[in-house]
């Protein structure tokens, strides 16, 4: 296992976030697919004003290199609230170096804490060729049951 870059912290986004996770969505999303930065500020802003949305940013002194998004729901087949993972990315330099593994433990901890009955990961997420990855992180058949 690669070890996470020294530095590395994870930490709820805040407004000042905005264009760095502005630019980590693009690089997400892919080249002229995405939205205008008007748009993503309106999105932006509804995560900072939310309670069953968070976004944590992965940064090494003071860098932004990621983020993964996660969304709270009630569901009647847990009998009760689950999360879900929306969005996960990290910048080029640091893929590989165990960032985005950080970022899936930190929020499997903060699911945890909130109680949930589960984890999931979005079906385009499982499906965009980062199935290894989820697999590794131990989100296996696209959804982890956590022990409350």
């Amino acid at each position: 296992m690669k070890l996470s870059p020294i530095g590395l912290q994870i930490r709820l986004m805040t407004d000042d976030d905005r264009r760095d996770v502005y630019r980590l969505y693009r690089q997400l999303i892919g080249f002229g697919n995405y939205c205008s930065e008007l748009e993503f500020t309106s999105i932006f802003k509804k995560f900072l004003n939310s309670n069953d949305r968070e976004v944590y940013i992965a940064s090494v002194y003071d860098r932004v290199i990621g983020f993964v998004t996660l969304y709270y729901f009630d569901v009647f087949h847990y009998s009760g609230q689950v999360a879900s993972i929306q969005e996960l990315v990290v910048t080029e330099e640091f893929r590989g170096r165990g960032v985005g593994k950080a970022l899936v433990e930190f929020v499997k901890e903060k699911v945890n804490e909130r109680h949930c009955h589960g984890l999931e990961v979005a079906t385009d997420l499982w499906q965009s060729g980062a199935k290894s990855f989820c697999e590794r992180c131990g989100l296996i058949g696209k959804s982890l049951m956590l022990a409350n």
